[in-house]
């Protein structure tokens, strides 16, 4: 009320600029100059497309500190990097739904990948072996899904924001999400969006 239509066209800017620099100032010192470049010119074209003055434009900013959080629970192997995930995904669900889907992708891969390692360490040693290396990084990615989806009960509906994307989900007619979702602009690709809002 107080910036008018200015105010939220130079919010959008500050959203958009800060969900690059996130990506700069992580990236600079660990991926070659000239590769850097090259993703930042694909997340600019991403972002273009889809940076839209709705909830969605937070989901930006939490897939990267997911991604952060998941990369350095990769190399460090310490479980404390995890809890921020809890932390996070509480915020996050209050912001928007897209929190349930694209966190649990984010986790599921890294938690994917820990069960391959884990089978490659058996098929090499050719036979069942205990190794605290390999069954850790399942034991604490799995928590710290659960933590994520257990999250989502931080919000004044509680139990139901719990079971809400479950029921949304897997329940059809529960609002009859799936006859919907060509209508919901974030749910388009991005040449839809860029044809729509460029």
């Amino acid at each position: 009320q107080v910036g008018n239509i200015l105010g939220l066209k130079i919010f959008r800017l500050l959203l958009f600029l800060a969900a690059i620099l996130i990506f700069v100032f992580y990236a600079r010192k660990k991926i070659p100059f000239y590769y850097l470049i090259t993703l930042v010119f694909f997340l600019v074209v991403g972002l273009a497309s889809s940076c839209l003055l709705r909830p969605l434009v937070f989901n930006f900013f939490f897939i990267q500190f997911f991604l952060i959080i998941l990369i350095n629970y990769e190399k460090t192997k310490n479980s404390k990097n995890l809890l921020w995930i809890f932390f996070l995904g509480a915020l996050w669900s209050n912001l928007h739904f897209g929190s349930f889907i694209y966190g649990s992708i984010l986790i599921g891969i890294f938690l994917f990948s820990a069960f391959v390692q884990y089978g490659n360490f058996l098929i090499e040693k050719k036979r069942v072996l205990y190794s605290d290396q390999y069954i850790k990084p399942i034991k604490d990615l799995s928590l710290a899904l659960i933590s994520f989806w257990l999250s989502m009960a931080v919000s004044p509906y509680g139990f139901d924001a719990l079971v809400y994307p479950w029921k949304v989900l897997l329940l059809p007619k529960f609002i009859h999400f799936y006859q919907t979702t060509m209508i919901i602009q974030e749910m388009a690709a991005p040449n839809v969006l860029s044809l729509n809002f460029g």
